[in-house]
């Protein structure tokens, strides 16, 4: 396999910016599609994206110079899971993985990442939410390994969160 055939992970830089909105523009467009949402207008403008970009969360996945899709990772998240503390948690955010790529398991491996990512920070889980009503989704997150964990009620917003326990055992060194 050459490095061109390799899927790879890095960190989004500002200079990715436009294919970052590019790709989430283009996930909101499919699923308003199908009259549903993922987010809201303020969570997906240029400005809320750059915001993540430049603070070094936002990730993009990649076979060479093409990317195929993006993900937000973060140390904390405050919003779906005020109760953890900093630090005992990865937490995934708008996974997008653009439709021609779509269904090659590149959801797993954004899951490897993170998990590995967990591993080298010795960091316990991998969590992630999303629409209770979902059906699809929830079950690819289960498929992946994340186990229900609980509701979550913000606002009209009502998702199912979840969580994978990171095996510390495989930590190198």
């Amino acid at each position: 396999m050459t490095a061109e055939d390799r899927v790879e992970i890095r960190r989004a830089r500002l200079s990715d910016l436009h294919v970052v909105v590019e790709i989430v523009h283009e996930a909101v467009a499919w699923m308003k599609g199908f009259g549903e949402s993922l987010w809201t207008d303020a969570e997906v403008r240029p400005e809320a994206i750059e915001t993540d970009v430049a603070t070094g969360n936002h990730y993009l996945v990649h076979r060479g110079d093409c990317v195929l899709g993006t993900f937000l990772m973060q140390d904390s998240d405050p919003d779906y899971w005020p109760e953890a503390a900093t630090g005992e948690a990865l937490y995934l955010h708008r996974i997008v993985i653009r439709r021609a790529f779509a269904g090659a398991g590149h959801s797993r491996t954004i899951r490897d990442f993170a998990e590995a990512e967990a591993r080298r920070r010795g960091i316990s889980y991998l969590r992630l939410d999303c629409d209770r009503e979902r059906a699809g989704l929830n079950t690819l997150y289960a498929k992946l390994g994340f186990r229900f964990h609980s509701e979550v009620e913000i606002g009209d917003y009502y998702g199912n969160r979840y969580q994978m326990a990171v095996d510390q055992s495989k930590a190198k060194g």
